[in-house]
């Protein structure tokens, strides 16, 4: 949950959806120090966008388990 707080705030931070492409990429790198891979980052920073304005948008998703 650190992680994402992690991302949630850096994008805050440096205003992600305002930056030009050769800026985010360089928020990307900045925001891999928390050990995710390149995919996971750029995946947590696209749930972000998508719910920014939410109250806590980065929320794990529990689901049931899949009946057998």
């Amino acid at each position: 949950m650190a992680k994402d707080t992690h991302t949630s705030a850096g994008c805050q931070r440096f205003d992600y959806p305002h930056r030009n492409k050769c800026e985010r990429g360089v928020i990307l790198a900045c925001l891999r120090t928390s050990s995710y891979s390149r995919a996971q980052t750029k995946r947590l920073v696209a749930r972000w966008h998508e719910n920014r304005l939410a109250e806590v948008p980065l929320v794990k998703r529990y689901r049931a388990p899949a009946a057998p």
